[in-house]
């Protein structure tokens, strides 16, 4: 099957809608600085699997709204269990 002119107009849509939608997500993000990239150990603490960036909490009870941004270097083998990201749901909460 070929693809018309108005599928390719469709398509390319349907991927700046998306890519659009995106951009103040991403615009959140501080950038990384220089010398976070280039660590590879932690001074005060030598052989750390993994540091602590960056963290952000945010509670907003009035709104029902909790939020934590948390940046991670990981710094050693072991230290990849903390890349892992656990999303807490519980199912019948708000039934």
């Amino acid at each position: 099957m070929a693809l018309t002119a108005s599928m390719y107009r469709k398509v390319f849509q349907v991927i700046a809608t998306l890519v659009l939608l995106g951009l103040p997500a991403w615009a959140d993000w501080p950038p990384i600085p220089p010398e976070d990239l280039k660590m590879t150990d932690l001074p005060e603490q030598k052989g750390a699997p993994a540091v602590i960036l960056l963290r952000e909490e945010v509670a907003d009870d009035l709104n029902n709204y909790h939020s934590v941004y948390e940046r991670i270097k990981i710094l050693t083998e072991v230290g990849r269990r903390y890349a892992d990201v656990e999303l807490p749901y519980w199912a019948g909460l708000h039934d």
